[in-house]
């Protein structure tokens, strides 16, 4: 697999608008990242895998066809971060309770923090956040903690005691969160030590890769005109040359 030897978080995508932003997101902070189908996502699918990021969606926890996962979060090693809805989902599959309706939250909160939790590490008790939800956290699982408050809703983010489970009700991935480049990057930080990718390495090794399987080949490509096909034209004239 291309990017085997790049440590990789897997973003799952229950259907909000910002999966690509989360993306976004993490790759700005030195870290690859792939979008992924809750049905088709299995953890050990993905090489060299490294944390697991549960997106917003559009769907409630509490209905009888709401989007899950393939796995349960005891079965993988690495950290898990829930947004939103990805924040109930995985309070609810670890033994907790969402509730429906009583405290909707839209638009700029004000969230206190916990000391001494690791997603606020380093910043301020105080944090604007962006929230959007109508579902909330009403019961934590057991060994869970409250890391951040709202006025409106006592849940805001948690954090398991004994693992690197971890959930945010607002959005960190927007920039009306003042501060949640900061609360990506300290969740980053607890599932790799070292950063090192970016898109100019991501080029050179699809690059190489053409080049060493191409070897004396000559290659006939078949352009359609879409974005694919003329990206995959342009890393074979580049690794081959077009005579």
């Amino acid at each position: 697999m291309l990017q085997s030897d790049v440590g990789t978080i897997a973003i799952v995508d229950f259907g909000g608008q910002y999966a690509h932003l989360i993306a976004r997101r993490i790759r700005d902070l030195g870290v690859f990242c792939t979008i992924h189908q809750p049905d088709a996502f299995l953890p050990g699918a993905v090489a060299n895998l490294r944390g697991i990021i549960l997106s917003g969606g559009p769907r409630s926890v509490t209905e009888a066809d709401a989007h899950c996962l393939g796995f349960h979060p005891d079965t993988v090693a690495v950290p898990v971060l829930g947004i939103c809805y990805g924040h109930q989902l995985l309070a609810a599959l670890m033994g907790g309770r969402v509730s429906s309706g009583a405290c909707r939250e839209y638009g700029m909160a004000t969230v206190s923090c916990r000391v001494g939790s690791v997603l606020f590490a380093g910043l301020e008790p105080e944090q604007q956040v962006w929230m959007s939800h109508g579902d909330h956290v009403d019961r934590l699982p057991n060994n869970f903690r409250v890391t951040a408050s709202s006025r409106d809703v006592q849940v805001a983010a948690y954090e398991a005691e004994d693992r690197p489970l971890f959930g945010l009700q607002f959005h960190p991935e927007v920039t009306h969160t003042t501060h949640g480049l900061a609360v990506l990057d300290n969740f980053l930080s607890q599932c790799m030590a070292t950063r090192d990718w970016n898109p100019s390495s991501m080029a050179e090794r699809i690059i190489a890769k053409t080049r060493l399987e191409a070897g004396d080949s000559t290659l006939f490509l078949l352009v359609s005109g879409g974005v694919d096909s003329l990206v995959a034209l342009q890393v074979c004239i580049t690794a081959i040359g077009a005579d």
